[in-house]
């Protein structure tokens, strides 16, 4: 029975089952940490961060077998490899030491701008208010 469907959250999926954020990262999605994971839906993940690239059917298939009986597919990336390395928890952008303030410019879509809208806000922001800034593509 599927307890998870494509209009969940990420960030529900692996707040109720933690190593969830391990079948993300096989299919290249690093959502499950990213700051934006709490609205975005794994439809919404899977088509703007996944590229295409992302069978969607088969993550949902990976996440529900895993709710369901609790075993974790086979070949998975190891869980500090979701983390980042060195065996660290990762983190959201907002929970980075120093960090105040995030911005998310976000879009399904590909070619829409959003790289512009980044950098303009980074340049208005620095010029207008001197405000340090920085610029990262957090979710892939």
């Amino acid at each position: 029975m599927a307890q998870i469907s494509h209009d969940v959250t990420i960030s529900s999926v692996v707040e109720r089952w933690p190593d969830a954020a391990r079948i993300f990262a096989r299919y290249g999605l690093s959502c499950a940490s990213c700051s934006i994971s709490k609205s975005e839906t794994i439809m919404a993940g899977a088509t703007g961060h996944g590229g295409g690239r992302v069978n969607v059917e088969d993550l949902m298939r990976d996440l529900n077998a895993y709710a369901d009986s609790g075993k974790l597919p086979d070949n998975l990336p190891a869980a500090n490899a979701t983390a980042g390395g060195a065996g660290m928890k990762m983190r959201g952008m907002a929970e980075q030491k120093g960090i105040k303030h995030v911005i998310a410019v976000m879009s399904g879509k590909g070619g829409v701008g959003k790289s512009l809208v980044a950098g303009l806000l980074a340049i208005g922001l620095r010029s207008t208010r001197q405000s340090r800034v920085g610029v990262s593509r957090s979710c892939r």
